[in-house]
Order: C-alpha cells, then sequence, then structure tokens
C-alpha cells in the first residue's frame, strides 16, 4: 500500500512566496537593520591575511576553552583557507555572528518577561516548542531566503526547503521496511 504524495514542497514555497509578497517591506526593513553588521564582519574577516586571521581567532579560542580547541580551530581554518573557500567561510561567520548577536537581543528580554509573567512564560514556551518540532533546516533556511542575506544563502535555502520537503514527502511514498 502507497500513501498518497503530500505536497509540502508546495505548501512551503506557496507560504514563502505569500510571506515575501505581504510581508516583503518588514522583510526588508530588517534586512536594513541586519545587513551592516554582517558586513561588518564580513569585513573584519577579509581585513587581514586569511593565514593571520586564522591565528588571531586560535588565540581567541585558547583564552576561551583549551589548547585542543584551539589547535583544532587553527587548523581548520588553514585548511579552509587551503581549500580556497576563505571568501564563502567569511560569510558564513558573519551571518553566524550576527545570529547569535540578533538571538541574544531578543532573547533575554523574552527570558526575562517569561519569568516575570506566567502568560507570557506559557506562550513564548508554546512557540520555543512549536518551532523545535520543525525541522530544524527549515527554520534558518527561511530566515536566509526571506531577508535575502547572502546571495548564496539564498539560493541554498530554496535548495534545501525544497530538498527537505521532497526527502519528507519520499518517506511516506517508500517506507521503511520493518
Amino acid at each position: 500500500m502507497t500513501m498518497p504524495k503530500i505536497p509540502l514542497d508546495v505548501w512551503v514555497n506557496d507560504l514563502v512566496d505569500w510571506m515575501q509578497n505581504h510581508l516583503g517591506p518588514l522583510f526588508q526593513f530588517i534586512t536594513h537593520l541586519i545587513q551592516p553588521t554582517v558586513n561588518f564582519f564580513q569585513q573584519a574577516f577579509l581585513f587581514l591575511p586569511p593565514a593571520l586571521t586564522a591565528v588571531i581567532i586560535g588565540f581567541i579560542a585558547l583564552f576561551a576553552t583549551r589548547l585542543s580547541v584551539s589547535l583544532f580551530t587553527l587548523f581548520g581554518l588553514l585548511l579552509i583557507q587551503n581549500l580556497g573557500l576563505w571568501t564563502e567561510s567569511a560569510e558564513t561567520l558573519a551571518l553566524v555572528l550576527t545570529s547569535a548577536i540578533v538571538s541574544i537581543i531578543i532573547g533575554i528580554p523574552l527570558g526575562i518577561l517569561a519569568a516575570k509573567n506566567r502568560r507570557s512564560h506559557q506562550l513564548i514556551t508554546w512557540l520555543l516548542d512549536f518551532m523545535q518540532t520543525i525541522a530544524c533546516i527549515c527554520l534558518p533556511d527561511s530566515r536566509g531566503l526571506l531577508f535575502c542575506i547572502g546571495l548564496g544563502t539564498g539560493c541554498d535555502c530554496l535548495g534545501y526547503l525544497r530538498h527537505a520537503a521532497n526527502n519528507q514527502a519520499d518517506k511516506f511514498r517508500h517506507p521503511p521496511s520493518p
């Protein structure tokens, strides 16, 4: 017995299109707030030669953690540079650092609000529980798609979303044998 295909890919594409059409100005406003921070971090990673930047980040890792993590960080960054992926990695690191800052800016006040107000705590907990049930790849990718931050990010996001939707549908079409 085969189950009918759930058109999750169509639903996701329709939702993203609707959000871009109806909430476009909001996403553009948020993009204009976030993009300077992303650009700053990206330029900071690209300002010095990659090997020197890798050594500096390795020293920062040494002060923040232990020697083995610092060496792993240093050799990992040198490998990225050797593979010719330094510019792409700088964009990714800039996006990650910006995401961490935005998460802190949003998370700390929401955490305080949840601690002080029972209803807020229930609502925030429900929202976070709901977000955890969504495939973890969909949330970051949809943010990149909606806010159009990073050229490669937007293209990758659409591919990941469609790939994830098709994989979910394939699970229903071809269930694993017991």
